[in-house]
This record gives C-alpha cells, structure tokens and sequence, in this order.
C-alpha cells in the first residue's frame, strides 16, 4: 500500500518511525465485520457450542441496508464448515431474497 499521500517520500520519513495500519479491505468478505462474525462463532467453537456440521441461523435486518454482518456469518459458517440459514423477513424485496439465495 503507497503511503507516500500520508508520509511524504521514504527518505523524508525518520527511522524511528513505526507505522501501523489497519486494512479493513483485506478482510475476506471485504468488511470491518469480519472480524465480528469471527471472533463471535470461534468463541462458539472454543466453548464447545458449536461444531463442524451445525447449523447457525442469523437475521437479515432490513434497518441496515448493506448487511456486511449476515453476510460475515455466512461466509465465516462456509470456513468453519457449518452451515447457515438466514431468516428473511416477509416484507423483504424480491431482489434482496434472491441475493440471499
């Protein structure tokens, strides 16, 4: 990642300089909940709670408009090899029933 925007050039940049970053975009889902939904089903698993096979439901919440967090859950349950069903509420739009499909 080019930090020279942020920094300068690297010549400018003093040795002690020490910089930490967090990349959000490289995340697996591309999102900041990522790391939620990991930290919450691998506590899961650590507690004995849940295991390769299982099935973990979570909602879609229509007050939130990207649901990077349902979308976190189901893509951590694919690593972790349990399944997931999402529960849809009934007013939801077709297109967003079919993108939960």
């Amino acid at each position: 990642v080019d930090l020279t925007c942020i920094l300068g050039p690297p010549e400018t940049v003093p040795d002690n300089v020490k910089l930490v970053a967090k990349l959000e975009f490289l995340n697996p889902g591309l999102s900041a909940k990522d790391r939620l939904a990991w930290s919450i089903l691998q506590s899961a698993v650590a507690d004995g709670e849940l295991h390769f096979g299982m099935t973990v439901i979570t909602e879609l919440d229509l007050n939130f408009g990207d649901n990077d967090t349902t979308s976190a859950v189901a893509m951590v349950c694919a690593m972790l090899g349990c399944k997931c069903e999402i529960v849809v509420p009934p007013e939801s739009s077709s297109e967003t029933k079919k993108k939960i499909q």
